[in-house]
């Protein structure tokens, strides 16, 4: 989010291919810093090999009944979003406005609070422009705006980002506590049916969580860099929404100091 809203504020109206490969090759870039530590790849392969064949052992039969019931919702939602058009007014606001960064290459004519001279268009909201780069970033990969297709699924992937913090979180529950709660949020009506109509809800939730965890993971590393990380997090936060701007830095301290 960051890459892309920074490259067309610093670098504007360059080409689609001139984007996608900044990022890439910063992306790249990273890689080839980590590739001392690249065996951690192998752990996480070994691990997740690990949890599959686990799952294979006899369970309860609440446990698999709560994980079909978490895929079918996830399932649901994915081919809810994708499906449908798009009908909710702020959705068709990011909507708008993802397209206009896109066909501009830019972003200083954001926020749009005053009528845009060459459209018309203006949106009350001046949210800070990360999910609606995230959309442009679609319109980048795809190198169109039309059709409208992978904006559709950027929320209900990060309900599935949500799912697995949430699974991070109750690690230390047993597993029938860490799907119950997977599957209460999931089953919430009024985030799933946010989430389903490109609500920007799913990410500042996941954003916000994110960073209220760093607090405690921060205190269970107890290293210089979970700081970081922490600092990171929360910057994250700031971006995706006006209130999480507005309050995660007071509510993250409140807890910090608790």
């Amino acid at each position: 989010i960051t890459f892309v809203t920074g490259l067309l504020t610093i670098v504007p109206g360059r080409s689609d291919l001139f984007y996608v490969g900044c990022i890439a090759a910063v992306f790249a870039l990273l890689l080839f810093f980590a590739a001392g530590k690249i065996g951690i790849v192998g752990t996480i392969m070994k691990r997740s090999a690990a949890s599959l064949l686990a799952l294979r052992a006899r369970q309860h039969w609440t446990i698999w009944v709560l994980m079909a019931m978490i895929a079918v919702l996830a399932v649901r939602l994915f081919i809810l979003s994708a499906s449908c058009p798009i009908t909710e007014n702020d959705a068709l606001q990011y909507s708008f406005v993802s397209k206009l960064m896109y066909e501009r290459k830019a972003l200083d004519f954001y926020p749009l609070i005053t009528p845009d001279p060459a459209t018309g268009f203006y949106a009350v909201s001046s949210h800070p422009p990360a999910y609606m780069g995230l959309m442009a970033w679609t319109y980048l990969i795809q190198g169109s705006a039309s059709p409208a297709a992978w904006i559709k699924i950027i929320s209900p992937m990060f309900v599935v980002y949500t799912l697995w913090l949430l699974a991070a979180i109750l690690s230390r529950r047993p597993r029938f506590v860490r799907l119950v709660g997977m599957l209460l949020l999931i089953a919430t009506p009024h985030y799933f049916v946010e989430a389903s109509n490109l609500s920007i809800d799913p990410l500042r939730i996941y954003a916000f969580t994110t960073a209220v965890f760093g607090v405690v993971w921060v205190f269970r590393a107890d290293h210089p860099r979970a700081a970081v990380a922490l600092g990171f997090a929360a910057g994250l936060s700031m971006f995706s929404h006006s209130l999480a701007g507005l309050l995660t830095l007071p509510i993250l301290s409140c807890i910090y100091l608790l």
